[in-house]
């Protein structure tokens, strides 16, 4: 008779770990951080053309070394060329630098936007792995609770059912 108790509560022991409720563990997702990019400056500037050889010219248009006879100054024809070829390559540069520069920044924007949005669907999978682990514990409580509530039905109708026959023997 000990036997078939023993043998019965380790029975009974072995179905109750069965009945635990399953561990869930939460899912890691690997965090994703990203450094904005800089915005894009040119630092070398175009370098500033040689200074012209200037003629100093007296009141008769002769050629001077002294400055305070001087009243007119004059460049040769090749110098004044190359002043208006500098001046003309200077303007075009500078236009090419700033539209580089606009342009460099657009790229650098799409990036930025690029990893905002990577930051955004980490903090979505983030959410989302707590949303999944909150509704499996709430489908594991309506789960217990409905085998709970179906387990004290049985009874009630056990309980009433022996109620209704004990009345019937009785009568």
């Amino acid at each position: 008779m000990r036997n078939i108790l023993f043998f019965i509560l380790c029975v009974c022991l072995l179905f109750s770990f069965g009945c635990s409720k399953p561990e869930i563990k939460p899912i890691s997702i690997p965090k994703a951080d990203f450094e904005k990019t800089e915005r894009f400056e040119i630092k070398q500037h175009v370098k500033k053309p040689e200074k012209p050889e200037l003629i100093q010219l007296d009141s008769e248009f002769r050629k001077t070394n002294d400055s305070a006879q001087t009243e007119y100054f004059a460049f040769t024809k090749s110098d004044f060329a190359k002043i208006v070829a500098l001046s003309k390559s200077f303007d075009t540069q500078k236009q090419v630098i700033d539209n580089l520069e606009y342009l460099v920044n657009i790229k650098i924007n799409q990036i930025n936007s690029l990893k905002e949005l990577a930051s955004m669907k980490e903090s979505l999978s983030q959410h989302i792995a707590v949303l999944y682990l909150n509704e499996q514990e709430m489908r594991l409580l309506e789960q217990e609770n409905y085998e709970f509530q179906e387990l004290m039905d049985r009874v009630f109708m056990i309980v009433q059912g022996g109620a209704i026959m004990a009345l019937a023997f009785a009568l």
